[in-house]
């Protein structure tokens, strides 16, 4: 049976990349390990700027937060959260996913400069932040209106029953997340990458008596929504 990582004390474990939340990991290359003595939001705001905590107030307060980044010996890593109740109850408004990919827009535009100069620019993201994303591509490929439910925001290893190694940010395999609308009686599977790029997406009818008997959505026990 597959072994989601679901069961995890997110408490313990909410800096990594599991967290329900919409979070964001900056590597900073010269800053990993915590050697400076730089706190994670000095870091933040010298190598991205404070615009990132104030870019989307729809998402709540952000602050900046100590992470890990890479697998076996991790390394220390700056990482932006949003406190607010964007996946509340586990269903998103398109337009708090609207809020957070402007933000990934901007990042993405600092990463072209950031390599133009030859210096490190990428970022990664959240399993809360791929559900926000998802919903925001959705919203612009199908014209949905939202709202939708996340219904479980999983990577391909935890979904064929490899258990899960690490909760560190790495960039090893996309995010997988199934968002759904029970009015409609449709789901989406949208496939997110470690940098919030969507690599695909589809839209797909529920089965006739699929609606009767669906299960409450997995996102739950990571996000304690409700």
């Amino acid at each position: 049976m597959p072994d989601f990582p679901d069961l995890f004390d997110l408490k313990k474990f909410g800096a990594g990349r599991f967290s329900g939340r919409p979070a964001i990991a900056i590597p900073t290359g010269e800053h990993e390990g915590g050697e400076t003595g730089k706190t994670a939001d000095e870091v933040i705001r010298r190598w991205v700027g404070v615009w990132i905590f104030e870019e989307a107030p729809e998402l709540g307060r952000a602050q900046a937060i100590d992470g890990e980044v890479g697998r076996g010996a991790s390394g220390w890593v700056a990482v932006v959260e949003w406190l607010g109740d964007a996946l509340a109850n586990n269903v998103v408004d398109i337009a708090f996913g609207y809020a957070l990919a402007r933000v990934i827009g901007r990042l993405r535009e600092r990463k072209a400069a950031q390599e133009a100069e030859g210096k490190h620019g990428g970022f990664m993201i959240s399993r809360g932040a791929a559900a926000l994303l998802a919903a925001a591509a959705v919203a612009e490929e199908f014209d949905e209106p939202g709202p939708l439910e996340v219904e479980a925001v999983e990577e391909p290893s935890s979904i064929a029953g490899w258990g899960v190694q690490e909760l560190s940010y790495v960039a090893l395999e996309p995010w997988i997340v199934l968002l759904r609308k029970m009015k409609a009686e449709v789901r989406y599977v949208v496939v997110v990458m470690p940098d919030g790029a969507i690599g695909g997406q589809l839209r797909v009818p529920f089965l006739d008596f699929e609606a009767m008997f669906l299960h409450p959505s997995r996102f739950d026990e990571t996000t304690g929504g409700g």
